[in-house]
């Protein structure tokens, strides 16, 4: 209650301020005055709708006005819509069982006089209440009933705003292929339909795709772009949104230079919050500007920040971020030496991180289900009630027209004959909603019962998760000794071909450098008086060594150790190349040079009889990958074709690249790579399960069966696909494409 009534003096503290920039506003409220009342009804509606970013609490206010006189009017048409507008109001300041509650009214309103598309709209709004609680699976049914909707009535702004709601769900979930595909959606039907803040709205969405999944460079396009166009148009709500999405990213970047740039931004961010007033935006922003100010050495500063975040988050009930306030504020005392506090911040953060891991997520969850359970209930009494109150309303009305008339006393009979009937149902009505109250009842009783199983259920399929991810932790561990184990294999008999080579030429080099060494200690012992003796034993000397045979062969010998240490040096640096492809970062690589190391490191003796052919495409563009797991890709592609090749004479790999251009507007390109061998070939079995955990046809020891399942992994991690042709007898050819941009 204390929280409801803070965010009601708040919103009230700033409306005046807030709703006196907006020129549009104030020339509407001049307009009510000339207007009589079912003209002022688009008006109010208007209102609420431009408040709903500046001043939700005004939303609030204009809807419940316009709703009133929509009723006294009979223009139930508007209803729907206008409960929608109160919701979000509601939503805005964040009151979200208000929200919810208007929301609902809004659709069994819209079914009621068959307005599909606001239906549609009510449905996008109760998704958006389920997934700020965290229950996406809510989420996404009621999404699915919008989607449906908006495909039957062609309705493009409401399919718009459904591929919004349904890329942030797929993002939450990880899925930033999928979401950046409906973003993308949401970006073409909000240009179709010229919606200049929707387009905004998109661009920040996108951008939002892109900094979860690390690409921070097309983020900050994204968010750039967003905020001129923002500007453009006066939209300042999601300028200020965007400021805040910026310094994410700059935060994320980790560097003295742009800890700068992300507190500039963020405190721009916050300076444009506080003038509308939204609360709802604060624990967050300010969380991320006592982290930089912690980076940047500013304690003081940085608890500062990280106080007021910790008090707007329980003022509105933001529990997760109330934890990481928490969290940061003891880290911060333990820096400042106030080890009391530091400990009272850790103890709270301890207990508040154990609720929420334990009973928060499963309770919202719950009670969100309980209220969907009990919907169909509840659509029943509000639709009954709404009946009722009709009823009312007519006869008010009836009462007014036959006193104002003075109808005679027959009129005056059957008008009370009239009213008894209309009381009559009226008290049938009211029975039938206590009898629906205690079958509600009921069947919260039950449901609660079904609840406490659930969580049981919950309880053992965690622990059991918990054991099959270090199962598989430990077979990717297996997988990747195997993999080191053929990489140092390979390695070894690669140096140690150079090695053995120089070894083999030391032995007769030392013998004819000490006999070189022997003649020019005798020339070193030559005087004029026993010149001529000397000068007979060198000459012995020299025909019994061979002397012009002994300088050729150390020329031939330093030659030819010379070229082994020129070997042994290009492995070194093949080696070198290799591990420094930047692994874990997303980057413009050259697929001939990725294929070329991996190449490298793949030889050995037992291949050496195996020419690898290399058909390459000029003029390839740079693809846009994680070079070290497209290296990973090819490593075990090509492994597999040398072992398929294994024992056969003519065995050959041959390697093709090239490029496919999309044959639609907006279509991506594909390079594509594809390892051909005329091995011993595969079985359609063998193919059907060829890219799944654990399938092999190695012998026991040689690999868990796990290679060309991550192979298959890092394809759709970058968004591309694998094509496979293979006759037993006659070799296999696996063709990989991947998008040009990634994408």
């Amino acid at each position: 209650m204390k929280q409801a009534l803070l965010l009601l003096l708040l919103s009230l503290f700033t409306l005046g301020t807030v709703i006196a920039q907006s020129p549009k506003i104030d020339s509407l409220k001049d307009q009510l005055v000339e207007r009589n009342d079912p003209d002022k009804i688009e008006i109010y509606v208007e209102m609420a709708w431009l408040s709903r970013d500046i001043a939700p609490g005004a939303t609030v206010e204009y809807g419940e006005k316009a709703l009133d006189l929509a009723s006294n009017t009979g223009n139930l048409e508007l209803i729907p819509k206008i409960l929608n507008f109160i919701g979000i109001g509601y939503r805005n300041q964040g009151n979200y069982p208000m929200a919810l509650q208007s929301h609902r009214e809004s659709l069994l309103q819209a079914e009621e006089v068959g307005n599909k598309v606001q239906a549609g709209y009510a449905y996008i709004n109760i998704a958006n209440l389920y997934f700020f609680q965290g229950n996406n699976l809510k989420t996404l049914e009621n999404l699915a009933e919008a989607l449906e909707v908006s495909e039957e009535s062609g309705d493009k702004r409401l399919m718009s705003y459904c591929t919004q709601n349904l890329g942030n769900v797929y993002l939450e979930e990880g899925d930033y292929g999928t979401a950046l595909k409906y973003q993308h959606q949401t970006l073409k039907l909000r240009e179709e339909l010229a919606d200049e803040e929707g387009i905004v709205s998109a661009m920040y969405s996108i951008g939002d795709v892109y900094l979860k999944r690390g690409d921070l460079d097309r983020a900050l396009d994204y968010y750039h772009s967003g905020i001129e166009k923002a500007q453009a148009i006066h939209y300042p709500i999601m300028e200020y949104m965007l400021y805040q999405s910026i310094g994410k990213a700059y935060v994320m970047m980790q560097s003295d230079d742009t800890n700068q740039k992300a507190l500039a931004y963020l405190l721009k961010a916050k300076e444009g919050f506080a003038s509308f007033g939204r609360s709802e935006k604060g624990p967050d922003l300010y969380a991320d500007i006592a982290e930089v100010l912690k980076k940047e050495g500013e304690v003081d500063e940085a608890t500062k920040y990280a106080h007021e975040g910790l008090l707007n988050a329980k003022l509105i009930g933001q529990r997760s971020v109330e934890r990481r306030l928490m969290g940061m504020l003891a880290a911060l005392y333990e820096e400042q030496g106030d080890t009391a506090k530091a400990l009272t911040y850790l103890n709270n953060y301890v207990t508040l991180d154990k609720e929420l891991d334990n009973r928060e997520q499963i309770s919202k969850q719950n009670r969100l289900q309980t209220n969907m359970a009990l919907t169909e209930k509840e659509r029943e009494i509000i639709r009954l009630e709404s009946k009722n109150s009709r009823v009312l309303s007519e006869l008010k009305a009836q009462q007014l027209i036959l006193l104002l008339l003075g109808l005679g006393l027959v009129t005056l009979t059957l008008f009370g004959i009239y009213i008894f009937r209309s009381r009559k149902r009226t008290e049938e009505f009211n029975a039938r909603l206590v009898l629906q109250n205690r079958q509600i009842e009921s069947q919260k009783s039950h449901i609660a019962e079904v609840n406490t199983e659930l969580e049981k259920k919950y309880s053992e399929l965690k622990t059991t998760m918990g054991r099959l991810k270090t199962a598989h932790k430990q077979l990717l561990e297996a997988e990747k000794m195997v993999l080191l184990g053929q990489l140092t294999e390979n390695i070894t008999h690669e140096v140690m071909v150079p090695v053995n080579f120089i070894a083999e030429k030391l032995p007769p080099l030392r013998q004819d450098i000490q006999h070189v060494i022997a003649l020019l200690a005798m020339y070193k012992e030559l005087t004029p008086q026993n010149a001529a003796e000397i000068l007979k034993r060198i000459h012995e000397m020299e025909q019994s060594m061979d002397l012009n045979y002994s300088i050729d062969e150390i020329d031939q010998l330093i030659e030819g150790i010379e070229k082994g240490t020129i070997r042994t040096q290009e492995i070194v640096n093949g080696l070198g190349s290799y591990t420094k492809m930047d692994n874990l970062k997303w980057k413009d690589a050259d697929v001939h040079d990725i294929i070329v190391a991996t190449l490298r490191l793949l030889r050995r003796r037992s291949h050496e009889h195996i020419p690898v052919i290399k058909h390459f495409a000029s003029d390839l563009p740079l693809l846009r990958c994680i070079p070290g797991k497209v290296s990973q890709v090819m490593m075990n592609i090509v492994d597999n074709a040398y072992q398929a090749l294994e024992g056969k004479q003519d065995g050959k790999i041959e390697i093709f690249t090239g490029l496919v251009e999309g044959t639609h507007e907006g279509e991506d390109d594909f390079i594509y790579i594809r390892i051909k061998d005329n091995g011993v070939g595969m079985s359609e079995y063998t193919q059907k399960h060829l890219f799944e955990p654990f399938y092999s046809t190695k012998e026991i020891g040689k690999g868990v069966g796990l290679g060309l399942a991550i192979s298959y992994g890092i394809i759709e991690e970058h968004h591309g696909k694998v094509k496979v042709s293979s006759h037993q007898g006659v070799g296999t050819e696996i063709t990989i494409y991947f998008p040009v941009s990634g994408e």
